[in-house]
């Protein structure tokens, strides 16, 4: 299933936000529809709704609409760890994903604009 590490809805008491929704849709569907598949970082502060939101859109295209029946969804975690633990996090994860860096990055925030070089 493509749903295995995809974490389950609440029955009830979770705030639906359709904007944000719609935009993660979006941005998933054209990762469907590239040949090469692709990756969607989801970042913000604990507590927004971000593991809502991403489960939400993906049962939904999944389950609803179809999508994904060609690629593997790999759900990550990092949770709450310090700066040097999310660095390290970041670099395997990038690292196994394929990216080649420029430079090599020193910190979190050299990482963060080299990602957004990349995708660019």
């Amino acid at each position: 299933s493509l749903l295995l590490n995809v974490p389950a809805l609440a029955d009830r008491y979770y705030i639906e936000r359709p904007n944000c929704i719609h935009d993660i849709q979006d941005q998933l569907i054209a990762l469907d529809g590239n040949k090469y598949g692709g990756r969607l970082l989801i970042h913000g502060p604990s507590g927004s709704g971000k593991t809502t939101a991403v489960s939400q859109c993906l049962r939904h295209l999944i389950l609803e609409r179809g999508h994904f029946d060609r690629f593997d969804v790999y759900w990550i975690h990092i949770g709450n760890v310090t700066r040097l633990h999310l660095f390290n996090l970041l670099m395997d994860n990038f690292l196994r994903i394929g990216i080649i860096w420029k430079n090599h990055p020193q910190t979190l925030e050299e990482i963060a604009t080299q990602v957004e070089e990349y995708y660019a």
